[in-house]
């Protein structure tokens, strides 16, 4: 529960620190990122299906990606493409953090 939170506050934070420029950001980034989650996603599942898992852990695992691709998205996109400001250089660190050690664990 308390990653859930975690996790809820990190993208809220995100999205509030970079409003003006959030469209801009889904005309660049937002193809490419819905797609890399959906392929990413459907192949988590055929995969899943294939080693004969129970429904259940087919869902998890297949959710498990998805979050940890969305995550790995809000991280290339306020650091990648977003230009930085000093005063959320902090913000970014610790969504970077955050990013990285839930994508690579």
């Amino acid at each position: 529960m308390d990653a859930t939170v975690l996790f809820i506050v990190i993208v809220a934070g995100a999205i509030y620190a970079e409003r003006q420029n959030l469209v801009e950001y889904f005309i660049q980034a937002g193809p490419a990122a819905l797609s890399l989650n959906l392929v990413m996603m459907g192949l988590t599942l055929a995969l899943s299906k294939v080693g004969q898992l129970s429904e259940t852990q087919q869902t998890a695992i297949t959710l498990e990606c998805g979050l940890q691709i969305g995550t790995l998205v809000i991280f290339v996109v306020l650091t990648l493409i977003g230009c930085v400001l000093n005063k959320e250089r902090v913000f970014l660190r610790v969504t970077s953090y955050f990013a990285l050690t839930t994508t690579f664990g």
